[in-house]
């Protein structure tokens, strides 16, 4: 059958899931009581999925409708499912309109995220600098890995503030990842509001980190030579 998108999860992660629909006619206004359920590949509910409420939806009249829900892969297994959202929008012309948008949704075995940091050795560690200016010290739900802050370091020229920032931009455009601050609680207590936490720490972080001045060496005086060549100058291939 057809869906109206795909998504691929990492098993044990939290994401958001959208379900996005537009009103027939001008604007409608989405109404309460909209619900997610998730069905295994052979049709059966997997259990504790059975129209469950979603976890938020965009208010007021719009045209572009969207109602979305945090999926906790935790306990669900690896393998292919469908996720079925069901809401009702009040159109602008007073027609009520009902909503049913299917999803694919693949669970992938979970990938560990290797991280570390010592806090006793937080002066000399460029890397758990970073980690500390990221807020991601709490290495058993870790949002980068040490791959990672080690390459955002590497193309920020080791400097951590702007390592930092690199890594909190990148985190901002990955969904899976923002699920994951959101849960953690780090960073606000949804995605708009996480989504704005991130970027203007951002912006902090790039705007006190140390910048290396630029050194312009002198430019090359060259002289002629004197006295009929008795003090030669550095003049004599040109």
């Amino acid at each position: 059958m057809p869906y109206d998108a795909e998504v691929l999860i990492r098993q044990g992660s939290i994401r958001p899931l959208y379900a996005e629909a537009e009103a027939a006619k001008g604007t409608a206004v989405v109404q309460s009581g909209a619900v997610f359920t998730l069905f295994r590949e052979d049709g059966s509910i997997e259990p504790g999925f059975d129209a469950v409420a979603v976890s938020g939806y965009e208010q007021g009249p719009r045209r572009d409708l969207r109602v979305w829900y945090l999926l906790n892969t935790t306990g669900i297994a690896p393998g292919g499912y469908s996720g079925l959202f069901t809401f009702q929008a009040d159109g602008a012309d007073g027609i009520d309109e009902t909503f049913a948008i299917d999803l694919k949704i693949t669970v992938t075995p979970p990938v560990e995220v290797t991280a570390t940091y010592l806090e006793a050795e937080l002066a000399a560690s460029p890397l758990f600098q970073t980690r500390l200016n990221a807020g991601d010290t709490d290495v058993a739900s870790a949002i980068w890995s040490d791959a990672e802050l080690n390459y955002f370091l590497m193309i920020s020229g080791g400097v951590v503030q702007l390592a930092a920032a690199q890594a909190l931009e990148a985190l901002a455009l990955d969904r899976a990842k923002l699920a994951n601050a959101v849960r953690i609680g780090a960073f606000g207590n949804g995605e708009a509001e996480a989504y704005k936490a991130i970027a203007e720490r951002a912006k902090r972080l790039r705007a006190v980190a140390p910048v290396a001045p630029v050194v312009n060496s002198p430019d090359q005086v060259f002289i002629p030579s004197s006295d009929r060549g008795r003090f030669p100058g550095t003049m004599k291939d040109w």
